[in-house]
């Protein structure tokens, strides 16, 4: 069926409801506008931080500047990253909010290590933007909630829960931590989040399977809370229970209800490190394939800074984000791998919540599948697809409008949605001066009928999307008796 603009006004010479409902079917009076999601493309919006330029190549895959023209973030969303901890780097000490450390067992998340893996994944969900530094995040706005889980190289007491106690028993704490709930954290001290964190990223997939009870029993309860947790789904390492890139080895694949994710590159390729297969949910750029060529951990190149306990970095085409060096220098680098991929989602989620905070865990999810882009591994190692930003976060909002001609006793309503997801079922009503043709009570494009000439009618439209939000919506047109 063709579509019309908004501009074209269609009128309904003198006929039957019977031979308006055939034209209507063939396209002759027109029919209904694209949805926001589909036709209706916001702006695209671009940083101008000095090295975006580096950053485009993995930002403009998932669409990420049009999602921006949407919203840039809010900052009543928090989104709580898992992982070696929080420094003051200048793209990102504005955005640090409260926090815990589960590895050491007290209040203060601050990295102690050498590696800062925790500050590369923050700077990809939520590096400040247009600040003159650096690059920027994929929620600007967004707050991001420090908790430290793992102790990457350094020193550490012998007394802390991190030293005796298995990864994914931490990272069950800091989860539902991060979600709400108070925790033992590991040294019997009950604590508590000033407030539930938006979404968990964690981007540690390098543990074997299977899943353990506990970890699986966190992630239940942040879902329940309305808390995604997002996982990096794994790298193929060169020895050990992990030289494989089969998900099914690593054991985010034994927890249901994560968002596990995979790494792609620009052109919508699996990664060779990268972990695949049934369960993974999504991909998102993750680097260059220099990790898998060379055995660098997917370290890439430092940017604006040295560090001669350094002697790594090799790649030029990995995710470019914020870093800190062993000498404690706040600077930039590229790095590849799954651990990179995951942020790009969270940082994703926080603009879909911060459009609509009220979004259950399973609608995130869904969303982000239904509105992926199709790739070569979509469905057979990399889950749905790409992750699309725009998409995305286009559908994270729900509503519908209605625009009503008439002419000669006869009127034609069309349904215009507004992001969502289709297919969308509708039933249309007649509530005032109007009667709905039969044949087009449930038509989720448009609905035509009689009303009483010279007087207003109103038509009321129940639409529902695939993920079953519902809107109910009213229009008042004045019936004309005559065509114009």
């Amino acid at each position: 069926m063709p579509r019309r603009h908004a501009s074209q006004r269609i009128f309904l010479l003198p006929m039957s409801t019977v031979l308006t409902g055939a034209l209507l079917a063939c396209g002759s009076v027109g029919a209904p506008l694209e949805p926001e999601a589909l036709g209706q493309k916001e702006a695209a919006l671009i940083p101008s931080d000095p090295l975006f330029s580096s950053q485009s190549w993995h930002y403009n895959a998932i669409h990420a500047p049009a999602a921006w023209g949407r919203t840039t973030g809010n900052d009543s969303v928090s989104i709580a990253v898992l992982d070696s901890g929080r420094l003051a780097h200048p793209d990102l000490n504005t955005k640090w909010t409260g926090g815990y450390d589960f590895f050491a067992g007290d209040s203060d998340p601050t990295d102690e290590g050498l590696y800062h893996h925790g500050i590369h994944v923050a700077g990809t969900i939520g590096a400040s933007a247009n600040n003159g530094i650096g690059g920027a995040g994929l929620c600007w706005n967004c707050r991001l909630l420090p908790i430290r889980v793992a102790q990457q190289e350094g020193s550490f007491g012998s007394g802390s829960p991190g030293a005796y106690e298995p990864l994914s028993t931490i990272l069950a704490r800091a989860i539902r931590y991060s979600a709400g709930y108070l925790v033992d954290d590991g040294l019997f001290n009950y604590v508590q989040a000033p407030s539930r964190a938006s979404v968990v990223n964690i981007s540690m997939g390098n543990v074997a399977g299977p899943c353990p009870a506990d970890l699986q029993v966190a992630v239940n309860d942040a879902n329940a809370a309305g808390t995604p947790v997002v996982v990096a789904a794994g790298n193929w390492e060169s020895e050990g229970a992990l030289n494989t890139t089969a998900f099914s080895a690593f054991m985010w694949s034994g927890c249901t209800s994560v968002i596990s994710v995979a790494a792609v590159n620009q052109n919508g390729v699996l990664e060779p490190y990268s972990a695949r297969g049934p369960g993974i949910t999504i991909g998102a750029p993750g680097g260059g394939a220099f990790r898998a060529a060379n055995s660098s951990g997917g370290f890439g190149e430092l940017i604006g800074c040295t560090d001669p306990n350094e002697t790594r970095g090799v790649g030029t085409h990995g995710v470019v984000s914020s870093w800190t060096t062993s000498q404690g220098t706040h600077c930039y680098r590229h790095w590849a791998g799954t651990s990179m991929a995951a942020p790009h989602v969270s940082g994703v989620i926080g603009l879909m919540l911060s459009r609509n905070p009220a979004l259950t865990s399973l609608q995130v999810r869904d969303i982000l599948q239904k509105t992926a882009t199709p790739i070569s591994c979509t469905n057979n190692g990399c889950g749905a697809g790409l992750l699309n930003a725009d998409g995305a976060v286009a559908a994270a909002t729900f509503d519908v409008s209605i625009a009503c001609e008439s002419a000669s006793g006869s009127f034609v309503c069309y349904a215009n949605p507004e992001g969502g997801i289709g297919p969308f079922t509708a039933m249309w009503t007649g509530m005032t001066r109007a009667n709905i043709a039969p044949s087009h009570v449930n038509n989720p494009d448009y609905t035509s009928g009689t009303c009483t000439p010279n007087n207003t009618s109103t038509v009321q439209l129940s639409f529902t999307d695939a993920l079953g939000r519902n809107v109910v919506r009213s229009k008042q047109f004045y019936c004309n008796l005559v065509t114009p």
